[in-house]
């Protein structure tokens, strides 16, 4: 796979893992595993879940100074990769408390989609988002 292609999948799946939609999906799956579990062992698939959240939350993908197992469904379970992923790539997400790259308009990545006017270099607010840690994303100027 070429590098530029390996770069944007990575982005990609980490925006996925991250998602408000994601983590209604493992909500969803949950509800299911509950009714599951009493006859029989369906752990794998949730945790690949969990574990894929909480590696993105924490930044932990990049593993002995590479992220490129984030690409291999051995540890992510199987992806279901849609026509227009690459059109979800941009633009990058920044965490709560780091400077903005840029000035403009930021959207809060999750359910309340709320929006902050930062200059270059202001640091992005916290909300206390649910999932831990409030994200980010450039919306325009």
């Amino acid at each position: 796979m070429p590098e530029e292609e390996k770069r944007l999948r990575k982005e990609w799946l980490k925006r996925k893992f991250a998602s408000f939609e994601y983590h209604e999906e493992m909500l969803r799956l949950h509800h299911q595993w509950v009714e599951v579990i009493r006859k029989a062992k369906y752990w794998t698939p949730m945790a690949r879940m969990a574990q894929n959240i909480r590696y993105t939350v924490d930044d932990m993908w990049t593993y002995e100074g590479t992220d490129d197992w984030i690409l291999d469904e051995e540890y992510t379970g199987p992806i279901d990769w849609p026509d227009d992923w690459r059109a979800e790539v941009s633009p990058p997400r920044i965490k709560a408390g780091e400077p903005a790259p840029q000035g403009g308009v930021w959207q809060s990545v999750d359910e309340h989609r709320r929006h902050v006017r930062v200059q270059p270099g202001e640091r992005l607010p916290d909300l206390g988002s649910a999932y831990g840690i409030t994200l980010w994303e450039r919306i325009g100027d």
